[in-house]
């Protein structure tokens, strides 16, 4: 229903897909690169948007805190946008992509910008439930954001974001096609990985 009112929902490559084993094209990309800024601990806000809970730097953030994301076969230079995570009614049916028509508990997206160009790209990880889930990253994030009940609403919210992007193969293995933002307005020619 969503192209009734955002035309562009309707088009020919939007996400999510699902993506399978065996119908991928294996490529060589070199390393992503990460400012150093990702390392530290810092201020967010985090605000009920109506689809999810956006976690965007702090307007009081000092100009010196860069966020920038370069290499992985990226074109140009990316800076952060916000972090969101998207998430269902039990654990088997959380995330928004599919691999081998499988949803993972729930699926976190980084969405970054070309401040040149505006084009965007999107790292996207599955969240698998553990039973040390207390020590992760998200839970901090998952406290907060059930305090979030109502669009607009918004608090203060401190974290490291290369923490929230922890990932086993340290950005080596990855997936990348040309898609969309899954929400509202549906923008295509989005990197996805």
């Amino acid at each position: 229903m969503w192209s009734e009112t955002f035309p562009v929902c309707a088009g020919r490559r939007q996400s999510p897909i699902n993506l399978e084993y065996f119908s991928i094209v294996n490529r060589k990309f070199p390393p992503f690169l990460f400012s150093q800024n990702f390392e530290e601990y810092l201020l967010f806000t985090l605000k009920n948007n109506g689809h999810t809970i956006v976690g965007e730097l702090a307007p009081q953030t000092p100009s010196s805190i860069i966020l920038e994301l370069t290499g992985g076969g990226l074109p140009g230079i990316f800076q952060f946008t916000n972090f969101h995570l998207h998430w269902g009614g039990s654990p088997s049916e959380g995330s928004e992509h599919t691999i081998n028509a499988l949803h993972g508990a729930g699926e976190a997206h980084f969405v970054f910008t070309n401040p040149i160009t505006k084009q965007i790209a999107v790292l996207a990880f599955f969240i698998v439930i553990s039973a040390d889930q207390q020590q992760s990253a998200w839970r901090s994030y998952v406290d907060n954001a059930v305090t979030l009940i109502h669009e607009g609403i918004q608090v203060p919210f401190i974290t490291n974001l290369m923490q929230l992007m922890e990932t086993e193969n340290n950005f080596q293995d990855f997936w990348r096609y040309d898609g969309s933002l899954t929400t509202p307005p549906c923008t295509e020619s989005v990197i996805c990985e």
